[in-house]
């Protein structure tokens, strides 16, 4: 069963965030909307199956790849505000970081200087 407000409530602060993105089809935060949106959908979707078997195997499994990801996003984002210098925004850095997760996963675009 679909929880109602979960959708409402993740709709409405996915809709305020990406308010500006809407102006500029063009841009990659347009289509990110559209992302998240999936990712809410799929949220509502499971969100009453996650707990009924709390201690299954698939699901230690799964809070296990969830803390890793957690770890990776926390360790970018320090990354990002630390060494890529923002200048307005999060997503407008003045300078390439090439350390840490970054080294492993960037835009095949970007060419690396020695």
């Amino acid at each position: 069963m679909i929880e109602l407000p979960t959708v409402l409530i993740g709709n409405i602060l996915i809709v305020y965030y990406s308010l500006s993105s809407f102006k500029r089809p063009r841009t990659h935060g347009f289509y990110r909307f559209f992302a998240w949106e999936i990712i809410l959908i799929q949220f509502a979707l499971n969100e009453a199956t996650w707990f009924k078997e709390s201690f299954a195997w698939h699901q230690w499994i799964s809070w296990l790849l969830l803390l890793i990801s957690i770890i990776f996003l926390i360790e970018s984002i320090y990354l990002i505000k630390k060494i890529g210098k923002p200048a307005t925004t999060f997503e407008t850095t003045t300078k390439l970081v090439t350390i840490g997760i970054y080294k492993l996963i960037r835009h095949p675009m970007y060419e690396l200087t020695p």
